[in-house]
């Protein structure tokens, strides 16, 4: 565990609202690499042509990942 983190930070994120998914994210993007390296994924997301799933954990095993 880091400094700064607490164990909560390692709870199931399925579980958490929407507003605590967020205040994590806003912490997130405070930080310029964080910020790059999220502008990289949502450039690789629109370029799969996917449509959107409702949000629940990738069990299933129909899935790659």
């Amino acid at each position: 565990m880091r400094d700064g983190e607490t164990q909560t930070e390692h709870s199931n994120i399925w579980l958490e609202s929407d507003e605590q998914i967020q205040r994590r994210l806003s912490r997130l993007l405070t930080d310029p690499a964080c910020q790059q390296m999220v502008e990289r994924m949502l450039k690789i997301l629109s370029k799969l042509d996917m449509p959107m799933q409702s949000r629940r954990p990738y069990n299933t095993s129909s899935r790659g990942f």
